[in-house]
């Protein structure tokens, strides 16, 4: 009976906030796992919940940075690698996180100005006192 159990496959999650992984045969492969660190890392970063859109830009974002990544490794390893694909593969990699950046810096809340942190100082000291 335990070795049935041990046989099984383990599931993984196919999604990451709402963004479904790709099927892989193997989801425990360094590949697979740098995948799903990376659109965790992604939509944590755009404050959780991303919509369809933000959602493919993300997966979008995490293919071209491991195809990068799968590319300079070649090149380190002596492997003939196609300049002009790790150019692009480079701009378009940049443009699509700047794209994040962006709409990460529209999600976050504004930070408190001096003026707000005074307020709330005041206020606390008013219902403190007697």
């Amino acid at each position: 009976m335990q070795a049935a159990a041990a046989n099984k496959p383990i599931k993984r999650a196919r999604r990451v906030g709402n963004i479904e992984l790709p099927r892989v045969a193997d989801g425990r492969s360094q590949y697979a796992k740098r995948f799903r660190k990376l659109v965790e890392d992604f939509v944590a970063q755009l404050g959780g919940d991303p919509s369809a859109e933000d959602a493919a830009l993300i997966r979008q974002t995490v293919h071209l940075i491991l195809t990068g990544e799968q590319m300079q490794a070649a090149a380190i390893n002596g492997e003939d690698v196609d300049v002009d694909a790790v150019v692009r593969i480079n701009s378009e990699t940049r443009r699509n996180l700047a794209m994040l950046k962006t709409k990460a810096d529209k999600s976050k809340l504004p930070a408190p100005t001096i003026r707000d942190l005074m307020a709330e100082l005041h206020e606390e000291s008013e219902d403190v006192a007697p």
